[in-house]
């Protein structure tokens, strides 16, 4: 039993700000995840480099020139190299963050 003559559960409503180890946990796994992601963006990003062409090309939204242009599939590869960059930002921002 514990003190005052209370026992079982104790329930907290309204947010519960955790520190110390578990703290620390979420900012490693949150790190790796990052990383992963990275990983993963520039991963597809050699395989596309080395296949030398698109899985979906996709229609020519902007031509450039007569034989180039902006496809439709290359948005996908803009909006992967964003999602990369934004998590490298997270990676550098949160490695500059101290526990307190």
């Amino acid at each position: 039993m514990a003190a005052g003559g209370r026992s079982g559960p104790v329930f907290v409503s309204g947010p519960v700000f955790v520190s110390g180890p578990g703290r620390d946990y979420r900012r490693l796994v949150l790190r790796w995840l990052l990383a992963l992601v990275v990983a993963g963006v520039l991963s597809a990003f050699a395989l596309l480099l080395l296949t030398g062409r698109y899985f979906e090309e996709g229609p020519v939204l902007v031509r450039l020139t007569t034989t180039h242009g902006v496809h439709q599939g290359d948005l996908y590869v803009v909006s992967g190299w964003a999602v990369a960059v934004l998590c490298v930002l997270g990676l550098v921002l949160s490695a500059g963050r101290r526990s307190r």
